[in-house]
């Protein structure tokens, strides 16, 4: 494992926290989708074309909830106390459900799988830090943290969690809500060595790889502030990844981050394929290339002109969390501002 963080306990048992199996999900015209309003944040998915988003207002209570979702069997994870949403392939862990353990890796997420021989995995490492399966990664899926609006905007087929959870909760309340003001210190760690930036400012962390790490062995590599964004539009921002230029997408009505590699992943084959890295331009439509002009989305789909129906490649460990989490698993990210300091 990268880093001796501590494994800590808290006061919830194992399963304390009810992780979610196939929960009840509807259609957006279906009436029990009237209680998430626009504004909600949502974790949104789609695999194999089906769409589905999860409120942070059921995330808050359960942490896991496990779909089956276009064929495959998927977890998507949560951790209140990281502000980090990720979605798990479960495949290789024989399609087995992710719960809750009650234990936290330093501050983040542990999850077991619900197996015979149970092990522990991190959220944020992705990795198995005890148990048979020590060592071993999940495949992440895409997904993005957005508002419900956004996702809606992008997948007006997609269905949403209902509140048929089968518990009793108030999920209209936020229990996190004085936890998350920005200058609040995590569960675990009252002084921070990092004070760069406030604990609780969300960042999407662009991590450089290191050659033969596991998915919590990379070193460097960039923290980009929501904060330092523009709050009211979009913006393209170029960063580095080793030595690979990482461009990321940022929508800030929806206060949405997402990173990627800007070489298309696939391109029809009926235009001509662009040559080395695209660049970018945040526009009210999208984001354009210079290379086609061709219009791009917030999830690196190519929506119109020459590169129509192409796909950007997501960075495969680029994700959102309080700035903490990520200082305390990647103490050597640069932080990026507008300026270049």
């Amino acid at each position: 494992l990268p880093l001796p963080l501590a494994i800590n306990s808290t006061a919830v048992r194992k399963d304390g926290i009810p992780a979610l199996s196939n929960p009840s999900c509807v259609s957006l015209d279906h009436p029990e989708a009237s209680w998430v309003s626009d504004t909600t944040r949502v974790v949104g998915v789609e695999v194999a074309g089906t769409p589905l988003a999860i409120p942070l207002n059921i995330l808050w209570w359960h942490e896991v909830v496990n779909v089956s979702l276009g064929g495959r069997h998927v977890a998507v994870t949560y951790c209140p106390l990281t502000g980090s949403s990720l979605v798990f392939d479960r495949r290789p862990i024989g399609g087995n459900e992710l719960r809750v353990s009650g234990l936290l890796y330093d501050n983040n997420l542990i999850m077991f799988d619900r197996s015979t021989d149970e092990s522990l995995w991190g959220q944020m490492l992705g990795q198995a830090i005890c148990g048979p399966a020590r060592g071993r990664t999940l495949p992440l899926l895409s997904s993005l943290e957005t508002s419900f609006e956004r996702w809606k905007t992008l997948h007006p087929e997609t269905q949403v969690a209902s509140l048929d959870t089968g518990h009793e909760r108030d999920y209209g309340e936020n229990p996190y809500e004085d936890y998350w003001r920005l200058d609040a210190p995590p569960l675990f760690e009252e002084v921070l060595t990092d004070k760069r930036l406030n604990p609780k400012e969300l960042v999407l962390a662009v991590p450089a790889p290191s050659v033969g790490a596991g998915a919590g062995g990379d070193r460097g590599g960039h923290a980009i502030p929501f904060d330092a964004l523009a709050a009211d539009g979009r913006q393209v921002v170029v960063t580095a990844s080793g030595d690979t230029d990482i461009a990321v997408f940022w929508d800030g009505p929806s206060r949405t981050a997402a990173a990627y590699v800007p070489v298309p992943e696939t391109w029809p084959v009926t235009a001509t394929r662009p040559v080395g890295f695209l660049t970018f331009d945040a526009t009210d439509e999208g984001y354009v290339d210079r290379e086609t002009g061709t219009m791009w989305d917030l999830e690196g789909r190519a929506v119109s002109g020459p590169g129509e129906g192409a796909r950007l490649r997501r960075h495969t460990r680029s994700f959102v969390a309080f700035w903490f989490a990520w200082s305390v698993m990647r103490p050597d990210l640069e932080v990026w501002s507008a300026d270049g300091a």
